[in-house]
Order: structure tokens, then C-alpha cells, then sequence
């Protein structure tokens, strides 16, 4: 079995800003209101979301340093 193709840094960068999107929706609609979640979840996804928004920005960093790999699209794009 080979191994699957490595994504580009600005696919990751792309995946990560969405699942960034997600977790400040679930935030959005369980950090108030009558869905709320206790605090220490709220805690938890909050450090979350800041660990994927670094993320995001060290992987865009990546992908447009001049000596980024070449782009290579995934076979779902």
C-alpha cells in the first residue's frame, strides 16, 4: 500500500482556516444562550481555535516562502 500524497502547504492552510470556521460556529452556538456548554468546553475550544488559526498562518507563511515545494492539487479539487 503507498503512502498518499502529502497535501501543499496552502491546501493545509486552506483546510485548517476551515476547520477554524467550524469551531468558531460551535463556539458562536454553544458559548451562550440555551445551548450553552460548560465553561471548561468553551475553555478547550477556544485554545482550539487559536492553535488552528496559528496554524493556518504558519502554513500560508509556508506556501508563499519563495522556495515552497511545488503545489501539487489533491484529486478532490
Amino acid at each position: 500500500m503507498s503512502a498518499p500524497e502529502r497535501l501543499s502547504c496552502a491546501d493545509m492552510a486552506e483546510d485548517i482556516r476551515r476547520m477554524a470556521a467550524s469551531k468558531a460556529d460551535w463556539l458562536e452556538t454553544f458559548s451562550n444562550g440555551p445551548k450553552k456548554r460548560p465553561d471548561y468546553e468553551i475553555q478547550t475550544q477556544r485554545k482550539h481555535l487559536g492553535v488552528l488559526q496559528q496554524a493556518a498562518e504558519d502554513y500560508q507563511r509556508a506556501a508563499e516562502r519563495p522556495d515552497a515545494p511545488e503545489i501539487r492539487m489533491r484529486p478532490d479539487r
